[in-house]
């Protein structure tokens, strides 16, 4: 049987070289998030706020004008819809009126319709 070959162990130096390294990337990587975080606005700016809440209510009111536009426009197109109703009632009571006399007419001797 062969004996598995040993495994080299890191010596010291090698250790304190990698940790170095992983420190280094480590405060790189720190230094970065703290940049991008100076960037970003504070969660308390109360002005950033106060303007979107705004803007937001400019939006909500815009909103129910135009809902309310909308009711206006859906019940005069109701109202308009009853009135054509009415009328298209009215056209057929007619056409029937003018059917029944041409058939009175065409009915009647010496009345000859074209």
């Amino acid at each position: 049987m062969s004996k598995p070959a040993a495994t080299p162990t890191p010596r010291s130096e090698d250790w304190t070289n990698i940790l170095d390294a992983v420190e280094t990337k480590l405060d790189h990587a720190l230094g970065a998030a703290d940049r991008r975080a100076a960037g970003l606005p504070l969660p308390c700016d109360t002005s950033i706020a106060a303007a979107h809440r705004m803007e937001l209510s400019l939006v909500a009111e815009r909103i129910l004008r135009l809902q309310a536009r909308g009711d206006q426009s859906q019940a005069l197109a109701n109202d308009e819809d009853l009135a054509l109703g009415v009328a298209e009632d009215a056209l057929r009571s007619r056409l029937a009126e003018v059917a029944s006399l041409r058939q009175k007419l065409a009915a009647s001797p010496g009345r000859a319709i074209l």
